[in-house]
This record gives structure tokens, C-alpha cells and sequence, in this order.
């Protein structure tokens, strides 16, 4: 019970966080595209250079891509070992999944830990607009952090599944009756 409860509770975090990472990812997707028209039209209509919008783009791509990596690991769309995965017997698999589950746990554990300890420590800034680099690199470590919360889902959701002894069971096929 206390488990559903937890898994629940972390999957819909999970799943808000996800939205919130879209709607910024898709806002800052906007932002570099204005930026990068307006960037253009300075230099080579008007011949003026803006000096910063450069900057300000690579920082606001880095974002995005940082937040496009969460949204895509929680739908599943990294690369994966699917090539062993497939070979396995599907008990198997699931245990590989689950086992591997807990390795990028560790290894997200980790990254987290180097990556405050690394932003923490940061006094520099950026060149142009004098921005701390912590801004930037925070970036690193939020992806990470969205990452970590998205594979607990996925982890708690398999640990509810051993527990009420479904974990093997195979999903349920809904055949089409026309």
C-alpha cells in the first residue's frame, strides 16, 4: 500500500515536472528563434552587430538541449541496449531493464553530486553580459535532476509491479473488433 502510494506520488511528479520541462523547453525554442531572426536581420539588413545575442543564444540552446534530453528520457527515447534486450527472453529483459534502471540510478546519483559540487564552485562569468556561468551550468544539473525523478518513476513503478506480482505478467493485448 505504502508503496502504490509512493509510486503514485512519484510518477505524478514525474509527469508534471515533464510538463513544466515542455512548455519552458518549447518557450526557450521560441526565444532562439526570435533571437537568431532579429540577430540576422541586425547584421546583415541593417549592418549592425549585436555583440550579445550570440551569447545569450549558445546559453539559451544549451538549456534546451539540457530539457529536451529529460523530456526525452522520460518518453523513453534515448539510446538503450535494445539490441541485447531484444535478444533475452522477455523475464529476462525485464530484469536487464530493472538492473540497468538502478546502474543509471547510481551513475545520475553520482553526476548530481560532481555537478553541484562543480556549479558550487563556479565564480566565473560570461564574457558579454557578465551573467555568472552558474546560470548556465545550472543546466547540467537541473536535466539531471529531471532525469533522476523520471527513472525513480520508472523504478518505483517496476518495484510496485514485483511487489503485487504482476512484474512478469505480460501487459494486456487490446485486440481492434470491427
Amino acid at each position: 500500500m505504502v508503496i502504490q502510494r509512493l509510486t503514485t506520488f512519484i510518477t505524478t511528479l514525474s509527469n508534471f515536472i515533464d510538463a513544466i520541462a515542455k512548455k519552458i523547453a518549447i518557450f526557450l525554442i521560441g526565444v532562439l528563434v526570435v533571437l537568431v531572426l532579429v540577430t540576422v536581420f541586425f547584421r546583415y539588413v541593417l549592418g549592425i552587430g549585436i555583440g550579445w545575442s550570440d551569447e545569450v543564444a549558445r546559453y539559451v540552446n544549451i538549456w534546451v538541449a539540457l530539457l529536451g534530453a529529460s523530456i526525452a528520457f522520460k518518453c523513453g527515447e534515448h539510446v538503450g541496449v535494445e539490441f541485447f534486450r531484444n535478444l533475452l527472453p522477455e523475464k529476462a529483459a525485464k530484469i536487464m531493464r530493472f538492473v540497468t534502471n538502478i546502474a543509471m540510478l547510481a551513475l545520475l546519483g553520482l553526476s548530481e553530486y560532481y555537478c553541484y559540487l562543480y556549479v558550487s564552485r563556479s565564480r566565473a562569468v560570461t564574457p558579454s553580459l557578465q551573467i555568472p556561468y552558474k546560470w548556465i551550468q545550472m543546466s547540467l544539473f537541473v536535466g539531471l535532476a529531471i532525469m533522476t525523478i523520471h527513472l525513480l518513476s520508472f523504478l518505483m513503478a517496476d518495484i510496485n509491479h514485483m511487489v503485487s506480482g504482476t512484474f512478469f505478467t505480460p501487459p494486456d493485448i487490446k485486440e481492434d473488433v470491427e
